[in-house]
């Protein structure tokens, strides 16, 4: 999840969110936003985790927050 002060969506996160939606990794694209802040929130394979946030890691420098979470199927009793 990429969360960055501000009530407006810029246009570089619609453009990110456009290309995570066109990748075959990529299983969720949510974006939003409201007076906290905007949020791009995504769901990756596996495999692609690693990848996608180290390719979102030089945001941070500019002011933006990259937060990662663990997604877990409860149907699946392996996930548990």
């Amino acid at each position: 999840m990429l969360e960055f002060g501000g009530e407006h969506v810029p246009q570089w996160v619609v453009e990110l969110a456009d290309e995570f939606v066109e990748d075959p990794y990529c299983r969720l694209v949510l974006l939003g936003s409201d007076t906290e802040g905007v949020a791009l929130v995504t769901i990756w394979e596996t495999e692609m985790v690693g990848a996608v946030e180290a390719g979102l890691a030089g945001l941070v420098a500019d002011g933006v927050r990259l937060r990662r979470f663990t997604v877990v199927d409860p149907r699946d009793p392996g996930g548990m």
